[in-house]
């Protein structure tokens, strides 16, 4: 296993790669997995175990739930949306539509 990234060609930075061990709250409490020690390690180097981390514009949670994902998507559009009403003034309402449209749903897709 620890051979794998090599013979892919991956070069993995030690610092920057974090385990997580996904499960749902249920299956996490039963099992006992919060205390849990995965000892993985790169180089020598121990992996830092995190409860959550951002892949590719996705925030993941070990729990297996969107709350967090959702809660920034939801910040990050109510401001596009609070500064497209302050545009009210100068632009049409067209524009501001099309604005509201590429920037929030964007998001949401």
């Amino acid at each position: 296993m620890a051979t794998w990234p090599y013979k892919s060609y991956l070069a993995l930075n030690p610092t920057k790669t974090k385990s997580m061990l996904l499960s749902t709250s249920q299956l996490a409490c039963s099992h006992g997995l919060k205390d849990q020690n995965l000892n993985l390690e790169i180089s020598n180097c121990r992996l830092e175990r995190v409860s959550e981390a951002k892949m590719l514009g996705v925030k993941l949670q070990e729990n297996l739930k969107w709350n967090d994902h959702v809660k920034d998507i939801a910040n990050a559009s109510y401001g596009v949306l609070r500064t497209r009403r302050k545009l009210k003034h100068f632009t049409d309402f067209h524009l501001r539509k099309r604005l509201a449209e590429s920037l929030v749903l964007s998001r949401l897709n």
